[in-house]
C-alpha cells in the first residue's frame, strides 16, 4: 500500500474500513507508534506540504488526514477543467520528497471529479478507494462475508430470503445491516447455520422490512393481512418509497409473465429482463415472485399499474390522497373489481 491514499464515496462503512486499513499500513511501515494530525479547515496546498514534511511529537512518524473539500474538487455539472494550477503542480513535485515514514490521506464524504487533472495526477501516486453505494446486486457478497467473520453461515433458503428482502430497498446502508447481523449472531449458537426462521427478526419495524412483508402478502392475495401495513406505508413521509417498490415488482412480474407467455424459457426471460433493466439482478426477485404468478393474470397486472399511475396523477392534481392507495390495492388483491 502506498503512503498516500484517497478515500471517497457515499458508503460510510466502506470509507471507515479503508481508513482503518490505511492507518494500520502506516503503523506497520513506521514500525512504531505515530501521530495522527488533521489538516485545518481551508488549508492551502503550501501549508499541507509543510505538515506532511514534519515529524510528529518526539520525532515520531505522522499521518495527515485532509478532509478539506476545496483541495480535491467534488463532482459537478459541466466539463472538468483542463489544466492544474501552478500550486498544484508544485505540490506534486514536493511529494517526491515526502518522508517515507509519514502518510497522507485525502478523505471525502461524497463524490470527486475523477476527470480533474489534479485528481488524476495525484491518483497515480496514491492508493485510491472509491466507496459507492452498495446495490441489491452486490449486497449478499458483503452479508455472507460478514456472517462468516462472525462464525456463522446461511442456508440457501436464508440467502434467498435476504436477497429478496434487499431487492425492495432503495438505499442500502452496510452499517445498519451489519448492526442487525451482529444482533442476530449474538442470539445464535456458536458456528450456527442460519435459516429463514433465524433471520425473520432482522430489521423489525423498518420501512423496508414492512414493504417486503406487505408485498409477500399482497402477491399471495392475502387481503386481510395487508390492511395493517397501510398506515405505515401509505403516508406522505414514505409514500414514494413504498409505491416505487410496489411498481418495481409489479413491472418485473408483468415482464416475466409476458415473456414466458411468448414462449420464452425462464432462463431466457430473466436474461432479457436483466439486459432491459441495465444489469440489475432480477433473478432473485423472479425466483420469489414466480411462486405467486399463478394468482395474477397479465390483464390484472396491466390494469393495476395503470390504476396506480392514475392515482399518482390525481395526487398531483389535489383530488386524491396517499391513503387512497390502500383501498386500491385491496380492491385488486381481493379480485372483487
Amino acid at each position: 500500500m502506498k503512503q498516500i491514499a484517497i478515500i471517497y464515496g457515499t458508503e460510510s462503512y466502506l470509507r471507515e474500513r479503508h481508513r482503518r486499513e490505511f492507518l494500520q499500513a502506516c503503523r506497520q511501515r513506521a514500525g512504531a507508534d505515530m501521530d495522527i494530525q488533521t489538516a485545518e479547515r481551508d488549508i492551502s496546498l503550501s501549508r499541507l506540504a509543510e505538515m506532511i514534511g514534519e515529524t510528529g511529537l518526539f520525532c515520531r512518524a505522522a499521518v495527515t488526514i485532509c478532509r478539506e473539500d476545496t483541495l480535491l474538487r467534488g463532482k459537478h455539472k459541466g466539463a472538468s477543467r483542463k489544466k492544474m494550477t501552478a500550486e498544484e503542480e508544485w505540490f506534486l513535485q514536493r511529494l517526491a520528497h515526502f518522508p517515507e515514514e509519514n502518510g497522507l490521506l485525502f478523505y471525502r464524504e461524497g463524490m470527486l471529479d475523477e476527470k480533474d487533472p489534479f485528481f488524476r495526477a495525484l491518483s497515480a501516486l496514491a492508493t485510491v478507494w472509491y466507496c459507492p453505494p452498495v446495490s441489491s446486486k452486490e449486497i449478499m457478497r458483503y452479508v455472507n462475508a460478514f456472517f462468516q467473520e462472525q462464525g456463522h453461515t446461511l442456508t440457501a433458503q436464508g440467502t434467498q430470503y435476504l436477497q429478496n428482502l434487499f431487492a425492495t430497498w432503495q438505499d442500502i446502508s452496510l452499517q445498519y445491516i451489519y448492526t442487525e447481523i451482529q444482533r442476530i449472531c449474538l442470539q445464535a449458537e456458536a458456528e450456527a447455520v442460519l435459516d429463514v426462521a433465524d433471520l425473520q427478526g432482522m430489521f423489525s419495524g423498518a420501512v423496508e422490512k414492512n414493504i417486503f412483508s406487505f408485498l409477500d402478502f399482497f402477491f399471495s392475495r392475502k387481503t386481510a393481512e395487508i390492511v395493517s401495513f397501510f398506515p405505515g406505508l401509505f403516508n406522505p413521509k414514505v409514500f414514494l418509497k413504498s409505491v416505487g417498490a410496489i411498481l418495481t415488482q409489479l413491472h418485473i412480474l408483468l415482464e416475466y409473465k409476458e415473456l414466458t407467455a411468448m414462449g420464452m424459457s425462464e432462463r431466457q426471460a430473466v436474461a432479457l429482463m436483466q439486459e432491459i433493466n441495465k444489469g440489475c439482478n432480477v433473478k432473485g426477485i423472479v425466483w420469489h415472485l414466480k411462486k405467486k404468478e399463478k394468482y395474477w393474470t397479465i390483464k390484472e397486472l396491466r390494469e393495476l399499474i395503470a390504476a396506480i399511475f392514475k392515482l399518482q396523477v390525481n395526487l398531483r392534481r389535489g383530488i386524491a390522497k396517499e391513503a387512497d392507495m390502500g383501498p386500491l390495492l385491496c380492491l385488486y388483491s381481493s379480485g372483487k373489481r
